[in-house]
């Protein structure tokens, strides 16, 4: 016997065909629409689900409309759910700009009447491999978390680790995406403490629609969540997101959870915690990512719990605060926690010992101004040719980036060679 199988969100889809079914005691009907694309040519496949990954039953239509699945007596009284596609290639594999959709979940009675809409389209592929030395009995799910921190994909849950493939919904090109996987010990289909959580080292992949070797090493275990409310008054665009690290600096603790976003504020947020001691400090800290590039940038907020360290248990509620209300102790918009430079040099020009060069001090996406950068050199050159050769290295790179021209570049290096610098 063959089985394919599938997951979307937090639920698996596992699809096997039997030879034979018992008795029919039960029937599920409804209608299909299809909101995706225009529906031409091809099957529309529905199966349904067993919240246990297991499979039940399916059907093949050729058109939208309605649909009637027949159920055998072993499955009255179990939670099920059915989920349905078009596959518009008419190749009998999930592809990108194929359409997928799902009903809500029910009880099986003897009839039910549910219906679905396919209204998903695939816009890319994420794929690599999974290596989990761990694993021994359960699943490994790969996922994709969208910039709203909900899982954003069709794709393969794993009886072992090896290559995966996951089919992104929805989301454009160019969208920064999550790349997580995690191992599901007891196979209950979602995330808890003894599980194990790993993600891509890349993250945020910057989506396109063929992205490979896109590698997951899944080896964090899970020990505790973290939950509670975020406000944050100037809140307009973009997400949230929640961190934890085990020291009081982000800029130089170790991370304990991956990134959680979510898409408003004020509003609930939760996350897991990984490799860490119950009874250990952690500190919780969140920002403001503004333009949904899924880093913090200049501009954007840093706030902390005013709590912290908390004590970790396995269960932390209520761990509320203003990310907003952030330590600003140079004004240049960068939150302290996240400020590389919280004393920066804040001239509206450049200005290398008396030479004032005439270009804009420019504020950079670390917290630092380039007279900050330039600052740096001078503080760790030995000699004038090694602070000399520092200064052009930097604005080869600004004028590379396109934040300077040639003209200012020239200007910048001119007045270091004639500093008196070191």
């Amino acid at each position: 016997m063959n089985y394919k199988i599938f997951f979307v969100s937090l639920f698996m889809l596992c699809i096997s065909i039997p030879f034979s079914s018992p008795s029919l005691a039960a029937t599920v009907s409804g209608t299909v629409t299809m909101t995706c694309d225009t529906y031409t040519t091809g099957k529309i496949d529905l199966v349904l689900e067993s919240k246990n990954f297991s499979y039940i039953t399916s059907v093949s239509i050729d058109a939208p409309g309605p649909y009637t699945l027949t159920v055998d007596d072993t499955h009255l009284g179990e939670t099920v759910f059915i989920v349905g596609w078009w596959i518009k290639d008419e190749i009998n594999w999930f592809s990108v700009g194929d359409c997928v959709g799902f009903g809500p979940s029910f009880q099986l009675a003897a009839e039910n009447t549910v219906d679905v809409d396919i209204n998903h389209k695939c816009t890319a592929s994420v794929s690599g491999d999974v290596i989990c030395d761990a694993h021994t009995t359960g699943y490994i799910i790969p996922m994709i978390l969208g910039p709203s921190g909900q899982p954003s994909y069709f794709g393969l849950i794993l009886s072992e680790p090896g290559p995966y493939t996951c089919y992104v919904l929805d989301l454009p090109f160019g969208t920064p995406v999550w790349v997580f996987g995690y191992w599901n010990i007891d196979g209950l289909g979602y995330m808890t403490y003894g599980d194990y959580a790993g993600w891509y080292t890349g993250n945020p992949l910057m989506l396109s629609e063929v992205n490979t070797g896109i590698d997951l090493v899944i080896s964090h275990e899970i020990v505790a969540s973290v939950s509670g409310t975020v406000t944050c008054s100037p809140f307009t665009s973009g997400y949230t997101c929640f961190l934890a690290y085990d020291g009081p600096d982000p800029n130089t603790a170790n991370l304990k959870s991956s990134g959680q976003t979510f898409p408003i504020s004020p509003s609930a947020y939760s996350m897991n915690i990984y490799d860490t001691e119950l009874g250990s400090p952690i500190w919780i800290f969140g920002y403001w990512d503004k333009d949904g590039s899924g880093t913090i940038s200049p501009g954007e907020y840093m706030g902390a719990y005013p709590g912290n360290p908390i004590t970790l248990q396995q269960t932390n509620s209520d761990i509320n605060f203003d990310m907003c209300a952030c330590i600003d102790s140079d004004g240049d918009t960068i939150c302290d926690g996240n400020d590389n430079c919280s004393d920066s040099h804040l001239e509206s020009t450049i200005v290398i010992g008396d030479c004032d060069t005439g270009v804009a001090n420019q504020y950079l996406e670390d917290g630092c101004t380039m007279s900050d950068q330039i600052a740096q050199c001078e503080e760790n050159a030995k000699n004038h040719g090694q602070f000399v050769k520092c200064v052009n290295r930097l604005t080869n790179n600004w004028k590379k980036s396109g934040l300077i021209t040639k003209k200012e570049k020239g200007a910048i290096t001119r007045c270091a060679a004639k500093a008196d610098i070191p």
